[in-house]
């Protein structure tokens, strides 16, 4: 890394913990930025085996790690970038998902990885539908969960408008700031708030172990520029036609933030897709809660049917753990 930039994002995280004394676990986290053929891109990778790719959704960064869950890290490389906009990846010139998807490329390349499993989650999924359709179909496979896979939000829409607001550059730390005050003094509260924003079910019991799963996941969480350019994307009908390789479609009936009919979209245009519908207790959050279990089981047996050369994949055969709990108090 340049010295002058790591200058700088080494007085960046010094003067935010000043302003975000409860953003201490999201930004001690060790990362690593490089300089690739097209712009720097900051990333996180952790295990060994095959290369696991994952593409976060908004509000998030390559700090955030509840969407690996369940992935045992002997037998699996998981490698998340913070996409453009999002952590020490800036926004630049990378503001479509074929735009983002080429950065993402040489990314691989610095890597030196050619077979790898593309995860692209919420509102990533549009970034991982275009990189997939810009790989060899033979060295990949696509999952998309809870995935934005066309345009998500319109300019009438009221999500979009108070988006323009709270998550603006200018204000997002603000909200931010906030939001990791109320999680922390009143957790249980929050994640009663959080709940019905990710989830159509009402009168739901939140569990502790829950309530520390959210809190742990809000307390990563920025919106930084990269929020505002995911609800302004779109992405060709041909892109996601084009795609050839096997792809696995998890998503919840119950999701509040991303209609179920995205992934029924996607099925319908992805030949030979698999789609699976789930209904769970935090809807867009699969991850979260004991029901989350048929998802990664489904998941599961996707990784394991087949690996990149066309052989059975034994590595696969530890993601599907049991996830510990975290008591907590409100």
């Amino acid at each position: 890394m340049p010295i002058r930039l790591q200058r700088h994002l080494e007085s960046k995280r010094k003067y935010q913990l000043m302003l975000f004394p409860f953003q201490i676990s999201a930004e001690t986290q060790m990362t690593n930025i490089v300089r690739t053929t097209l712009g720097f891109v900051e990333y996180k990778e952790v295990g060994q085996g095959l290369p696991i790719f994952f593409l976060h959704g908004g509000h998030s960064n390559c700090r955030v790690d509840l969407f690996q869950k369940g992935f045992d890290t002997t037998n699996f490389r998981l490698i998340t970038p913070s996409r453009p906009g999002y952590g020490n990846t800036p926004l630049s010139v990378f503001k479509t998902p074929d735009e983002t998807a080429k950065l993402m490329v040489s990314l691989l390349s610095y890597l030196k990885i050619e077979k790898v499993v593309i995860v692209g989650i919420s509102a990533g999924g549009l970034t991982a539908i275009a990189l997939a359709s810009m790989l060899k179909q033979q060295n990949l496979k696509l999952v998309l969960i809870s995935a934005v896979t066309k345009r998500w939000l319109f300019h009438t829409d009221k999500n979009f408008k108070i988006s323009q607001v709270i998550f603006n550059p200018y204000l997002e730390w603000l909200t931010w700031a906030f939001i990791r005050f109320l999680v922390q003094v009143f957790p249980r509260t929050t994640a009663k708030i959080f709940h019905k924003a990710f989830s159509n079910l009402g009168n739901q019991t939140i569990t502790n172990n829950e309530v520390w799963q959210l809190k742990r996941l809000l307390l990563k969480q920025r919106s930084k520029r990269g929020f505002l350019n995911d609800i302004h994307q779109n992405l060709k009908e041909s892109t996601i036609s084009a795609i050839k390789s096997p792809t696995l479609i998890l998503h919840s009936v119950n999701d509040a933030s991303v209609d179920s009919e995205m992934a029924v979209y996607a099925n319908r245009k992805i030949n030979h897709s698999q789609l699976e519908l789930f209904s769970n207790k935090w809807g867009h959050l699969i991850w979260i809660g004991n029901d989350a279990l048929p998802a990664f089981k489904v998941l599961h047996k996707f990784l394991k049917a087949e690996n990149l050369n066309g052989r059975a994949n034994k590595n696969s055969k530890a993601i599907v753990q049991a996830f510990p709990s975290h008591e907590g108090k409100d």
